[in-house]
């Protein structure tokens, strides 16, 4: 009786083992960041900056809520949307301004070009809901020439 069951446990064992190994679809192809990236709205939820300047570190809080509903749409063809969102800063601005997009060739930098200025944004996470780059300036804030990175996250809307 014994050998029985025990022959009946392998047998059931190994039938689900193959009924589990060939019921599982083929995964998905990983997508790439260009994948990731294009075909949707992103809005910024966080900006940061490193040295601190006048002790502050979360520029994003002191963001006016205007900038804060702003939307960048990456499409397909190299070209990025830029919308005012629901608020504009200035009423006199255009609600969508245009410019291009770019990765370098393992998709690890952005570089983004608009109105003639071009900036290259090295990219630290990209999934389906999030962006997160950073980028450095150089700039005299008072304090002699010093160079910053800004670190930017922006939440898919």
């Amino acid at each position: 009786m014994k050998k029985i069951q025990i022959r009946t446990f392998f047998i059931m064992l190994l039938s689900g083992l193959i009924l589990a190994g060939t019921s599982c679809s083929k995964d998905e192809d990983a997508k790439t960041n260009k994948d990731l990236l294009v075909g949707k709205n992103w809005k910024m939820t966080a900006l940061t900056i490193n040295p601190a300047v006048n002790s502050m570190t979360d520029f994003y809080a002191f963001l006016p809520a205007c900038t804060k509903d702003d939307l960048t749409k990456f499409n397909s063809d190299g070209t990025v949307n830029f919308d005012e969102g629901a608020t504009k800063c200035d009423s006199g601005d255009p609600q969508t301004t245009y410019g291009t997009w770019s990765f370098n060739s393992d998709q690890t930098v952005l570089s983004v070009t608009s109105e003639g200025l071009t900036e290259a944004y090295t990219i630290s996470e990209l999934t389906e809901t999030v962006l997160k780059f950073s980028y450095t300036m150089v700039d005299d804030l008072g304090e002699g020439e010093k160079t910053y990175t800004l670190a930017v996250t922006f939440t898919k809307q």
